[in-house]
């Protein structure tokens, strides 16, 4: 008996061993292939971040020159732009009075009148971008822009019609500078989906916002005077350009987004 078990102890020893090698070899091998694929993974999203990086700095720095040659704003400091991780907490205060004083919790790109600061957040960007496209950089960045105009101006609106003024001022900048930002046609396009998509109780309808940033850039004849965002938010324009656009996102029959019929003044067009 014991001459038998000697024999196939030694067998199932070897044949366990040869088990534990693939075992081993198996995880060597698996674990391999996920650092490979991490490492490919964050190298991708590595370089991802830094292209919407250059393209925010892109845009940014366009607009700072844009807003330092205009004869009426260069008097005037430009806001400081600053990337921030989303959810940075920013030490003092941002809101309407100077002792108001606490943390200000960085939610998305947004706008500090009382810093003149434009905080804008990357990975926001990053996640639009996917979605819109590269032109959808442009406009959030520009419609922060739009609110630091605001504040230059002493334009004090609120709720909706703020945020739809905004979006037209942003719709002007762009129109100002599409050579150098590479806006086409299809990028124009892609911005007023951005619009529409964006839509929200706080910011206007869908169709408010794209006809607000269609009227920046020229397309549609309103200008983005505070009367005109006031009606537009309270729903009392309801003219043929906006029944077209409540009715469908593209195909527009009246709506041509290749040419700018109607030039805005970014000095004359904007206050009340």
């Amino acid at each position: 008996m014991r001459k038998l078990l000697i024999p196939l102890l030694a067998f199932l020893k070897i044949k366990s061993f040869n088990h534990l090698k693939s075992f081993f070899l198996g995880l060597i091998i698996g674990s391999l292939s996920i650092i490979s694929y991490q490492s490919y993974s964050d190298f991708r999203q590595q370089k991802y971040k830094k292209l919407v990086e250059s393209e925010i700095k892109e845009v940014a720095s366009f607009l700072l020159n844009d807003w330092n040659s205009n004869k009426f704003l260069k008097d005037f400091p430009p806001p400081q732009v600053i990337p921030v991780a989303q959810g940075s907490r920013i030490q003092g205060s941002c809101g309407s009075s100077i002792y108001d004083i606490g943390n200000w919790d960085i939610g998305g790109s947004s706008y500090c009148d009382l810093t003149n600061t434009i905080y804008l957040v990357p990975e926001e960007l990053k996640a639009l971008k996917k979605e819109f496209g590269i032109s959808t950089i442009g406009f959030v960045v520009a419609h922060e822009f739009a609110h630091a105009l605001q504040h230059t101006y002493g334009i004090r609106l609120r709720g909706p019609s703020r945020e739809l003024h905004a979006d037209c001022v942003a719709g002007m900048f762009l129109k100002a500078g599409n050579k150098k930002l590479g806006i086409t046609r299809t990028n124009i396009l892609n911005l007023s989906e951005a619009a529409y998509s964006i839509g929200s109780r706080s910011h206007g309808s869908g169709s408010q916002r794209k006809y607000a940033l269609l009227s920046g850039m020229g397309v549609l004849p309103s200008t983005c005077s505070t009367s005109n965002m006031q009606a537009l938010s309270n729903g009392e324009i309801n003219d043929q350009y906006m029944q077209e656009l409540k009715q469908t996102k593209s195909a527009y029959r009246l709506i041509d987004l290749s040419k700018t019929p109607f030039p805005k003044n970014l000095n004359k067009d904007t206050g009340s």
